[in-house]
């Protein structure tokens, strides 16, 4: 239990500073043994035996003594019942040990699931699209995306591309397509690339000025 202590010495602060970050490792160590402590209480109950549960672990039978103990007060009740050299868990313990089993997978799992998400072999991408882009050049892309990544789940919005730009910032999808913007090519959170480029048609009638062009730039549609 830690006091709040004034004094004015270096020593004692010195000796406070080592007190607490005695306590602090001793809190990390408990957190630490917890996962442990349900390994090692799976063992015995598959083993059925303290001792070969210690042989398993090459740890000496009283540390898994100590541990099953450690579980037995942090929850208040017996977790096996002694019968001759044999351990038979008890209604309680059944319960701990099939939750421990599910915690003890779902931890041991979680290298691999980032591994697998790093390498594009599962996990979620969240795609923004312009209308336009939705429409007409999305649907090929997703399904190339589809075939060569079938266990990414894909969620795919669309509407307007400032709005798509918006839910970039926010976190709420990963990327988003949308049409040519010098305002987000200059906005330093955000990271923009051309990946595909678009040509207009201007249509006019015959006997119009541009009737016979194949190229109008821009600056003469605003110039008239």
């Amino acid at each position: 239990m830690m006091q709040d202590i004034i004094c004015d010495s270096n020593d004692n602060m010195k000796l406070i500073k080592r007190r607490r970050l005695s306590e602090a490792n001793v809190y990390r160590e408990v957190e630490t043994l917890t996962f442990q402590q349900l390994q090692t209480f799976c063992l015995v109950v598959e083993q059925r035996s303290f001792g070969r549960a210690a042989e398993c672990l090459y740890m000496a039978q009283s540390s898994v003594s100590q541990q099953i103990a450690a579980l037995e007060r942090e929850y208040g009740v017996p977790l096996f019942n002694r019968v001759g050299k044999r351990c038979i868990v008890t209604p309680e313990g059944r319960v701990l040990y099939e939750a421990a089993k599910e915690i003890i997978a779902l931890i041991s799992s979680i290298p691999q699931r980032i591994k697998d998400t790093r390498s594009l072999a599962n996990g979620q991408l969240r795609l923004g699209a312009s209308s336009t882009v939705s429409t007409y050049l999305l649907p090929p892309i997703l399904r190339k995306y589809r075939e060569k990544y079938p266990q990414i789940d894909l969620l795919v919005k669309a509407g307007y591309g400032y709005k798509m730009v918006d839910l970039v910032r926010a976190g709420e999808i990963d990327l988003a397509l949308v049409g040519h913007n010098l305002n987000w090519l200059a906005d330093p959170s955000l990271k923009a690339r051309r990946v595909s480029r678009d040509y207009l048609s201007l249509i006019v009638w015959p006997g119009h000025k541009w009737c016979d062009r194949s190229l109008v730039e821009p600056q003469e549609l605003l110039d008239g």
